[in-house]
């Protein structure tokens, strides 16, 4: 990768819904005239539907509304409406006899959605806050998913009846995030909470306790977690560093402090190349890393600073559509970013 190339944006794309409120349903929508309207609304989380159709990204804002867009031509091709808050978390559903997104709202609620009609199938009601983060567990059971809320606690739900089954509770503070990782002495659920904490959870046999691996380690605020290797997690936070964390030893291993701003977003890149990774900060770059682990020496090298100049990303999606490798970028004035790397 070119650090000379890396600041090629394909175009810029709003997600401004109370601009195009008044629009039909299925009316075609040009990004480029909705381009034009200057007005702040985040977009909080992207999701690719690579596998229905490679040029669907479907978008949550702090509109309340999800978007879903046909990438290549430009357009919102559909606008799903119901939440009445920030939607903060979107994921496929793609093991049922249809296709379905669940989204996650800063209205407490979580949102079943047919991705082909844009309708809302159910609404699942028990969380007492935001819905900061989602996990399909399609591995133990692909009826059971599982969410993260500002309340505190983490919720298991059974999708095709809409029942939470479950609730974990132990954190102090709200839960940033979840994570789903599975290793040779099985299978496990990570939460990573505001409380500057990291909550470990058997999820063999249906067990769903604490094992309290890392309870005397402080994280600091972790905005975003994904898994590396069979052993290994990645986070990111609010006091700007990356971190490596061993699921073998309980601890963490390095630290990372090239971003100048706490990190909102951080995503697995090993597809396109072995131990590469994304990081969007509040410092207005995403940063491309490479990162190495042999016997437990750690070598790590950004290979790319991406300046987003006028904005920060809330979130990062691999976009599996482009010969030349591209990250799609959901940012806090209201546009997504369709980027070269």
């Amino acid at each position: 990768m070119d650090k000379q190339n890396s600041d090629k944006f394909i175009y810029n794309l709003s997600t401004i819904a109370n601009i195009i409120n008044y629009l039909e349903k299925d009316e075609l929508i040009s990004l480029r005239n909705i381009m034009k309207k200057k007005i702040n609304i985040s977009v909080v989380c992207l999701l690719q539907l690579h596998e229905i159709d490679k040029e669907l990204v479907v978008s949550g804002s702090c509109d309340s509304t999800m978007k879903v867009w046909k990438i290549e031509k430009d357009q919102c091709i559909r606008t799903l409406t119901g939440h009445k808050s920030i939607v903060k978390c979107m994921i496929w559903i793609k093991d049922l006899n249809k296709h379905f997104i669940l989204s996650g709202s800063e209205d407490t609620t979580l949102k079943l959605w047919n991705i082909d009609t844009g309708k809302c199938i159910n609404t699942l009601v028990g969380h007492k806050g935001a819905i900061n983060s989602l996990i399909y567990l399609n591995e133990i059971d692909k009826n059971l998913v599982a969410s993260g809320s500002a309340d505190f606690n983490i919720k298991l739900w059974v999708i095709s009846i809409g029942d939470c089954i479950k609730t974990l509770e132990g954190h102090t503070n709200s839960i940033n995030s979840i994570l789903y990782q599975k290793t040779a002495s099985g299978s496990m659920l990570l939460s990573f909470g505001q409380d500057e904490t990291i909550k470990v959870w058997n999820i063999n046999n249906k067990d769903y306790t604490s094992n309290n691996a890392f309870s005397n380690i402080k994280t600091g605020q972790i905005n975003a977690s994904i898994a590396f290797g069979s052993s290994k997690v990645l986070t990111c936070g609010e006091d700007n560093l990356v971190k490596v964390w061993c699921l073998i030893k309980w601890d963490k291993l390095k630290s990372f402090g090239e971003h100048k701003g706490p990190i909102k977003c951080i995503i697995n890149l090993e597809d396109i190349d072995s131990g590469l990774f994304a990081t969007g900060s509040e410092d207005k770059t995403i940063r491309i890393w490479n990162l190495k682990i042999k016997d437990e020496k750690i070598e790590v090298t950004v290979i790319n600073v991406i300046n987003v100049k006028t904005c920060f990303p809330f979130s990062i999606v691999q976009l599996k559509l482009y010969k030349e490798k591209t990250l799609a970028t959901g940012n806090n004035d209201g546009t997504i970013q369709l980027i070269k790397i």
